[in-house]
């Protein structure tokens, strides 16, 4: 009888009249037959007891770590693996110089998708990894049980399962199969495994249909659970942004749709959440500013800056309006490395042909710096060293095109001026992972490819993003846009606003069988590099097909 359950809830049942009513001893022989026979009529509280700390700890697996046996930077973790499909794309440029060791493999999408490169594994581990821990959960709330039991909070619970194996399930196929709308419905997907079980038969690889059939079937009935468990938006509440809640299911609803070219799913999940989140970050919380100015710092305004990370809704989750999904004070993280270069870690920088496509009028482009380059600039690192003795210190001169979009030299809860460079905290900052504009985009190109209104989608986006004082951008005045056509108009709002977010560019490049291009780069260090779409698909990693004798890989 299986008993994996017993560790998450050993606890719980010794110190409650749980363990009495199911009269058994020792602790450790309890079963899962068992304890599905006490949830059968088990009220809210036992429920919670039971299932909490398995049920509760979901969401976690979305931003979880440890996908690599080495710990590489990297891909060990979800931001990581994120970051690193920006850095094989047009729009981000990687470094002053060019990078070297994994990082330069990544930029020059050398041993990405490879079955035997150490790069590749993680993603498949990710993947599982949140469906193994999300069936073990559907394991023992099964629909019988919940026939026999009315509680909102199995039901809950159910769904969260439902909606993390969805989501790690939309992980895999957006990775290891081409797009399902640019040949590859047909082509072999994933094993689909619903069960958890290191004893379970191996299973062949499902078409890519099937596995987004799936994806589309667990997260309709997540969202039915929901709705019989009350579970709504909950948005407003102190750690909202952290709930899997029902504007998180219509999220990857919209998603699947989306890649599957169903496109009134895709705009009717859309309109859900808009109308629950219609506000979009104002000027004043989405560019960065810094707040030592000639008046208040003559000397050092800008060799040592304060850009502070709670003046930012990217870097503050409360300040931030569009959040769906995010986590809190996240310090020193693979993501906060990259993108915030103040930590001195990583230099993303914009590419110059999307730089130049920016309108004016247009706030997003003053988190970039223009072609020259300028200086000098110490970081909050050597500021010790820099007030000792200044001659000490050798200020950096910035590379041109680079991006402040998560500028931050004075963390959440960091010192200004303090002579500790620790006491900075430039890398304790918040993350969002979802937001709504990246719906407002999903919905707009839904529309575009299905001859909707994507104009007045679009139109609410601009207007949001127009500088205050000048005239109100749209899709008929938008500079970069001119001559574009509506697609084309809705895929460059994408790579403007989602820019270096949670790799998105790659994702949205496979779908609509855009290449990796860098010709024409003034700033890129390899303006010479493509990179195919047919690529951009991972072969199915060696460990996989060593254990797996049904696995067919991928060309």
């Amino acid at each position: 009888m299986k008993r994996y359950l017993i560790a998450l809830s050993l606890v719980g049942l010794v110190t409650t009249s749980c363990y009495e009513k199911l009269n058994i001893t020792p602790p450790n022989s309890i079963t899962n037959e068992q304890v599905l026979k006490l949830l059968e009529t088990a009220d809210d509280k036992t429920i919670v007891t039971i299932m909490g700390a398995m049920a509760d700890a979901l969401p976690g697996q979305i931003n979880g770590g440890g996908y690599d046996q080495w710990g590489n930077q990297y891909v060990s973790n979800f931001a990581g693996q994120l970051c690193c499909k920006d850095f094989t794309g047009n729009d981000v440029v990687v470094g002053k110089e060019p990078p070297t060791g994994d990082l330069g493999n990544f930029y020059a999408g050398l041993g990405v998708r490879e079955y035997t490169s150490g790069m590749n594994y993680p993603y498949w581990k990710r993947g599982y990894t949140m469906i193994g821990a999300a069936n073990k959960v559907t394991d023992l709330l099964t629909d019988e049980l919940l026939a026999k039991n009315s509680s909102k909070m199995l039901r809950e619970y159910k769904g969260r399962a439902l909606l993390i194996r969805a989501f790690g399930y939309n992980y895999l196929i957006e990775n290891y199969q081409d797009s399902y709308l640019q040949g590859g419905k047909d082509k072999p997907g994933v094993p689909i495994y619903v069960h958890f079980s290191n004893s379970q038969p191996l299973v062949a690889r499902s078409s890519v249909k099937v596995v987004y059939d799936s994806i589309i079937k667990w997260t309709k009935t997540a969202i039915s659970l929901y709705e019989e468990a009350g579970v709504g938006y909950t948005k407003g509440d102190a750690d909202a942004w952290r709930d899997i809640d029902m504007g998180v299911a219509k999220y990857i609803l919209a998603r699947a749709a989306l890649n599957m070219g169903d496109y009134v799913t895709t705009i009717a999940a859309c309109n859900d959440i808009l109308a629950e989140y219609p506000t979009l970050i104002a000027e004043e919380d989405y560019v960065a500013r810094n707040l030592q100015t000639p008046a208040t710092n003559p000397v050092n305004w800008k060799i040592v800056p304060e850009y502070r990370a709670e003046n930012l809704a990217l870097l503050k989750l409360d300040k931030n309006p569009e959040v769906l999904l995010g986590w809190e004070n996240t310090k020193y993280g693979t993501f906060g490395a990259q993108v915030n270069w103040f930590n001195f870690y990583g230099e993303m920088r914009i590419d110059d042909r999307l730089y130049k496509q920016i309108d004016p009028r247009d706030f997003r482009r003053d988190n970039f710096l223009d072609a020259t380059e300028y200086g000098p600039f110490v970081s909050p690192t050597y500021y010790k060293s820099y007030v000792e003795d200044p001659s000490l210190v050798q200020p950096a001169m910035l590379a041109s095109y680079l991006n402040f979009k998560w500028a931050s030299t004075v963390g959440i809860n960091g010192t200004y001026g303090s002579l500790e460079a620790d006491q900075w905290r430039s890398g304790a900052t918040d993350v969002c992972f979802i937001r709504t504009s990246e719906v407002l985009l999903m919905k707009a190109e839904a529309e575009a490819q299905s001859g909707g209104d994507w104009k007045t989608t679009l139109n609410k986006l601009l207007a949001a993003r127009t500088k205050s004082g000048k005239t109100v951008m749209t899709c008929d005045n938008y500079a970069g846009s001119l001559g574009k056509s509506p697609l084309e108009q809705v895929q460059l709002q994408w790579r403007i606003e989602m820019w270096g977010e949670v790799g998105i560019e790659w994702y949205n490049n496979r779908r609509w069988n855009l290449p990796v291009n860098r010709q024409g780069s003034t700033i890129h260090h390899n303006p010479a590099m493509t990179y195919s779409v047919a690529s951009m698909t991972l072969q199915i990693p060696e460990q996989e097909i060593n254990t797996n004798n049904l696995i067919v890989q991928n060309p």
